[in-house]
């Protein structure tokens, strides 16, 4: 084989490879596990939740609705 055919199948290789490697997207703040389990459904308000995780990059568009 010329040298031009394994560096092309090479580069190939190397890029299905890398293709295949996961990606990660990590977008804002995510509160960890144990801060999750110390909100209580149905006891905590949006005032403690707020207090326990922290204020939310974002909340209901229209209403006081969910937290983001």
């Amino acid at each position: 084989m010329s040298g031009w055919v394994r560096a092309w199948i090479g580069a190939v290789l190397i890029v299905s490879v890398a293709a295949c490697s996961p990606v990660y997207r990590n977008h804002g703040y995510a509160p960890d596990d144990s801060q999750l389990s110390e909100i209580l459904v149905g006891i905590d308000t949006r005032d403690s939740v707020i207090e326990t995780i922290g204020r939310p990059s974002s909340t209901g568009v229209l209403t006081e609705g969910g937290i983001y």
